[in-house]
């Protein structure tokens, strides 16, 4: 807010690599870096390719440490804290000077998932129109504005994530109140608790951890045979009923069951959540609109059209879908014949002339039965809220779109009968099996999450083999009461190296396939399960959560050989060894 109001530019960079990020900035002369004290060696380390780097500010310091200002005055730099920072400015007041709706506001960097981070250029105009796009649709239909001085926002995402810089703007236009969180996810229960928001802005793993919770603590109630638990189990499977008839609230219920445990997360005055960035399961969408009773908002987006381009209607029961695309922006699929997507099916008449029409079902990606669509295709873009281009990368800007000017998503989406979105593929991650078999991993992942052992998944496989592996993290209080069931004890790490355990959630992932109609060549025929996390932290995730696959193929590439192996897949007579 306050570099808008003196026309600055912001580049936001991910706290990890941050050497990698900077160094791909072109830094003006008297630039300025803020950061906390973790990242001044990196900071220092690219100084040098950035001789016109003059200032740093550290925020999370009121005294700076005698180290500190050696290493950055060896460096050339000057070290602030912020506090040092106000004081200059209320010293040397500087007039506003707004700047143009056309003019740059931020460099948003992508999260770099298959390759070196992209500056996406994000103007004024790109944010004004994407708000304004939010806001359209979020108001509710009854009056009552989502967004008003009364409305209350939890801050966790990283401020790099686009999701994250669009609320804030729209909280900021609406003059409603930003608090942000401790800095640690693993207390952000008490953070919803003390803040009590009035809408949530999250993303799905959030919001299956808190569902895992919440479920484990009723069904633990309901086991005991306690009265609770019966309650709890009651309501759940009533309201889940009532939901899919277009009903979320319930007079006796919502009072006795779901406002105890809204206000134990700090969201008993939640009007909203919204959720974005990454697939939520249908389960976990349905339960918070019984839990919470109020709108659940899903999202679609990238940074490159200012994040979000599509949102679900506040009355919007049903799963599946990522909503109608905003007033803000527009939509069109396009075909990808080589996996097989067709806008158009072709209708051929007397051998010379050739008419077509809309693609009117689609019997793929998990529907055993054919559902009626408008078309499926790579979802494309264009509007006020595409950006204008990659900073200082011509080439890839040009690549991202095609002659009239769209922007090419690269995931595939499907029109509903009633104008909703449905992603459904994924065009750059798709790899082709040894049979010639087109395999999208992600889609894969998405299914296989609906076992109540999976965490987290990697699914892997090449053109020089015929089946796919997987990595599973498992979770491991459901993995512990697998163990139990098999007369299985030990440690985590134990566990998942039982044969015992391993088959039990390997013939369960299987299942949970075959229920959401993946092919033959798409089923996992080998796992290992692995009791670490994929993390930003260990180099797994990039920072919006989704998985470096190539460094995860790098790090388990012993393991896969030996999946391999297990699963009898061979070539010539032999296993292809990873690298060879």
């Amino acid at each position: 807010f306050l570099s808008n109001h003196i026309s600055l530019v912001l580049a936001t960079i991910f706290n990890k690599p941050v050497p990698l990020h900077l160094s791909l900035l072109t830094f003006k002369p008297g630039s300025t870096v803020i950061c906390t004290t973790s990242e001044l060696k990196a900071i220092v380390q690219v100084k040098a390719s950035a001789p016109t780097l003059r200032h740093v500010v550290v925020c999370d310091v009121v005294i700076k440490a005698q180290a500190d200002l050696d290493l950055c005055g060896q460096a050339g730099l000057q070290l602030w804290t912020m506090r040092e920072l106000e004081l200059v400015g209320t010293k040397h007041p500087r007039p506003a000077t707004y700047p143009k709706v056309s003019a740059l506001s931020f460099l948003m960097y992508t999260s770099g998932t298959t390759g070196d981070p992209k500056g996406v250029e994000i103007t004024h105009a790109n944010i004004l129109a994407c708000a304004a796009g939010a806001k359209d649709r979020l108001n509710r239909g009854d009056g009552a504005v989502c967004f008003t001085p009364a409305s209350i926002h939890l801050s966790y995402l990283p401020m790099p994530h686009i999701l994250e810089q669009i609320v804030q703007s729209v909280m900021i236009s609406a003059k409603g109140r930003i608090g942000f969180y401790q800095g640690n996810t693993l207390k952000l229960t008490e953070d919803l608790v003390e803040l009590r928001p009035t809408h949530f802005v999250t993303v799905p793993r959030l919001l299956n951890k808190i569902y895992d919770k919440v479920i484990q603590a009723g069904g633990s109630s309901s086991s005991g045979g306690g009265i609770k638990g019966w309650l709890f189990k009651r309501a759940v499977q009533t309201k889940l009923a009532n939901l899919k008839q277009g009903y979320q609230a319930h007079p006796l219920y919502d009072k006795l069951v779901f406002s105890k445990i809204q206000a134990k997360l700090g969201l008993d005055r939640c009007r909203f959540v919204l959720t974005g960035s990454a697939p939520i399961s249908d389960d976990v969408l349905s339960f918070f609109r019984i839990l919470l009773t109020s709108t659940i908002t899903e999202g679609y987006g990238q940074s490159e059209c200012t994040g979000a381009s599509t949102l679900t209607d506040h009355d919007d029961v049903q799963c599946g879908t990522v909503g109608a695309p905003m007033a803000s922006c527009e939509i069109k699929l396009v075909s990808v014949p080589e996996m097989g997507y067709y806008i158009y099916i072709s209708i051929r008449k007397q051998l010379i002339t050739k008419r077509h029409r809309y693609l009117v079902t689609d019997s793929v990606h998990g529907d055993v039965n054919k559902i009626p669509v408008n078309g499926r295709g790579e979802i494309c873009f264009r509007g006020p809220t595409v950006f204008s281009g990659y900073f200082k990368a011509p080439d890839k800007t040009a690549e991202a779109f095609d002659a009239d000017g769209w922007l090419h998503s690269g995931d595939i989406g499907v029109w509903t009968l009633d104008g909703r979105l449905k992603i459904v593929d994924r065009k750059k991650n798709i790899f082709k099996l040894s049979q010639g078999e087109y395999v999208a991993p992600e889609k894969i992942e998405n299914v296989i999450k609906a076992s109540v052992y999976v965490g987290q998944s990697f699914v892997y496989g090449d053109s020089l083999h015929a089946v796919l592996v997987g990595i599973i993290v498992p979770e491991a209080a459901q993995l512990k009461m697998l163990a139990d069931s098999l007369n299985v004890s030990g440690s985590l790490i134990d566990l998942c190296r039982h044969p015992k355990v391993v088959e039990a959630v390997h013939k369960d992932i299987v299942a949970v396939g075959k229920k959401g109609a993946l092919s033959g060549f798409e089923t996992v025929r080998a796992i290992l399960l692995h009791p670490e996390h994929f993390t930003v932290e260990n180099d797994l995730l990039t920072p919006t959560f989704k998985l470096k696959r190539n460094d995860a193929k790098k790090l388990f590439s012993t393991q896969i050989d030996a999946l391999y192996d297990k699963a009898g897949d061979l070539v010539a007579g032999k296993n292809i060894k990873q690298g060879e």
